[in-house]
């Protein structure tokens, strides 16, 4: 009995094991997926309230929003997001840079990015979102989860979610979301100084502009 239970936790060591392995490979070849994808499969996620941009943080969990960065810039890519089917209404966005997707966090406020799951884990619904459309360009983000809504909390660099909130409450806008191709919008670059701050100009709807000295058009 004792040499033959022994053998068995050893199989079972052994399952364990080329299991884990597959899940890994199976995670670096989702991961090398979405990180190879062009330009033109890629998108920016620009908050309506403040002008800045989703930025999946590098390869930590956080999730927050900065001025959308050059493309010569080494952080280029953690503003860069795929949008991935789920079914026929909602999706994954997942960070080109990391190839981690947005991720609910569950009841709480806060949003984070995790290795994509499979639809047959408990958490998958935390990466499914559905892109409500408001107008021709702007979008509410809502997770299919818990019906939350990806919010920019203003002007700092954080990144929640709330309930929906009605048009007429005046923090609105920090629910509502622009989407652009990354292959055809980019920022339009101007004489750099060293005292050049990254501003949105709102009166283009086409285009960021880097506008020297803090000034809006």
């Amino acid at each position: 009995f004792f040499f033959s239970s022994r053998r068995r936790h050893t199989r079972c060591r052994e399952v364990s094991w080329a299991r884990r392995c597959v899940q890994e490979t199976d995670q670096r070849r989702v991961h090398g997926g979405f990180k190879n994808k062009k330009m033109e499969d890629c998108k920016f996620i620009i908050s309506k309230d403040c002008g800045k941009v989703l930025d999946s943080w590098g390869t930590g969990d956080p999730v927050g929003k900065y001025d959308m960065l050059q493309p010569s810039n080494p952080k280029y890519n953690r503003q860069l997001w795929i949008i991935n089917k789920v079914d026929d209404k909602f999706v994954m966005l997942i960070s080109k840079d990391c190839g981690k997707a947005l991720d609910s966090w569950g009841l709480k406020f806060d949003v984070g990015k995790y290795n994509v799951l499979p639809n047959t884990h408990s958490n998958f619904n935390r990466q499914c979102w559905w892109l409500k459309p408001i107008d021709a360009e702007t979008y509410m983000i809502i997770s299919k989860d818990n019906g939350m809504v990806l919010d920019s909390w203003g002007d700092g660099d954080k990144i929640g979610k709330y309930k929906p909130l009605p048009p007429e409450n005046k923090k609105y806008t920090r629910q509502l979301w622009s989407i652009k191709n990354a292959g055809v919008f980019k920022p339009v670059e101007l004489a750099a100084t060293e005292e050049m701050q990254c501003k949105v100009c709102f009166a283009c709807k086409n285009e960021i502009v880097f506008i020297p000295c803090g000034h809006l058009l």
